[in-house]
């Protein structure tokens, strides 16, 4: 409710001081921020690899980095063609004051731009809600709930699923892009659901089955799906859902267990040759002996573990085609 206030106060500022400086003033810083971010996305999609390359950068770094740096070029040259076509105006209207449909069009512009606002600030404050989700645990202080700006927010709502659908729009078609979506759009909620599963016991009995995973290895998984470990994951429908929020599995998974097996039975056999390779490594050996790598596990910092090096590096043999 608190953001969603905040939404409409900016919006009427915004519309306020659209209408006072015109519309050829107001529409101009309108399409300055699209321009800006228009360039900003075709900066980060074209030299986003090029930059991680480059300076040896995470690409979820160097990606919007070189958005960062092209948007702004494009917003300072565009701001500077916008006040030579000011000048020019304010030189042809002289003294005379502006006509009631230009104050009108002018707030509308205004009221855009505002909205333009509004959804970055809310869709910060999803990524606040997600940042209070995996932030680690200290062992000497309680665990408290983590606060949740967004929670009911019609503006933060409606940021996540713009993002979303762009997300989903450019990834394409899939499971992957789906969590990609899913994350991009509505990062707290995400977050929220990951530690729903990290806390779930079918899913922590799944794991702990040696023997499935045996199985699942050895390219068997259609005989891995009858264990009961497996059977009392699908069988969870709280489980279903949650996989269903991360958009790891299709909404139908979420309420039917055959459909959830049918969906999950393609993703094991692709594992078949990663658990292989996982086993065949010998790095992934060396790593309990990296301090800063036990420091990282012990102290729950997953980001951390994602970010380093060798973790990478393993990742990306694991991830090679066969």
């Amino acid at each position: 409710m608190a953001l969603d206030l905040l939404a409409f106060l900016i919006l009427a500022v915004f519309a306020a001081v659209g209408a006072l400086r015109g519309a050829l003033t107001s529409g101009l810083s309108f399409a300055g921020l699209l321009v800006a971010y228009a360039t900003a996305a075709l900066g980060a999609t074209l030299l986003g690899v090029r930059a991680a390359d480059r300076f040896e950068l995470p690409l979820l770094v160097a990606a919007p980095v070189a958005g960062a740096i092209v948007g702004t070029l494009a917003f300072v040259l565009f701001g500077a063609w916008g006040s030579a076509l000011r000048r020019k105006e304010r030189e042809r209207l002289g003294e005379e004051p502006r006509a009631a449909s230009d104050r009108v069009v002018g707030a509308g512009f205004g009221a855009a731009r505002g909205l333009i606002v509004v959804l970055l600030l809310s869709y910060l404050g999803s990524w606040v809600d997600a940042a209070q989700r995996i932030r680690p645990a200290s062992n000497d202080e309680p665990v408290a709930a983590p606060a949740n700006f967004t929670e009911g927010s019609l503006a933060a709502n409606l940021a996540g699923g713009v993002v979303e659908q762009v997300v989903h729009a450019a990834a394409g078609d899939g499971s992957a892009s789906r969590v990609l979506a899913r994350v991009a759009g509505r990062p707290g909620a995400s977050m929220e659901s990951v530690r729903a599963l990290a806390a779930n016991p079918s899913l922590r009995e799944l794991q702990g089955d040696a023997f499935f995973w045996t199985l699942v290895s050895n390219g068997a998984a259609h005989r891995a799906s009858n264990q009961l470990s497996f059977q009392r994951l699908l069988a969870d429908p709280e489980l279903r859902m949650e996989f269903a929020n991360l958009g790891l599995v299709s909404a139908e998974a979420a309420d039917d267990p055959s459909a959830l097996r049918s969906e999950l039975l393609p993703v094991l056999e692709e594992l078949a040759p990663r658990l292989q390779r996982i086993k065949e490594d010998p790095e992934v050996f060396r790593l309990a002996e990296d301090p800063e790598i036990v420091a990282h596990l012990q102290s729950g910092n997953t980001l951390a573990l994602i970010a380093h090096p060798r973790i990478r590096a393993i990742a990306a043999r694991i991830s090679e085609a066969p």
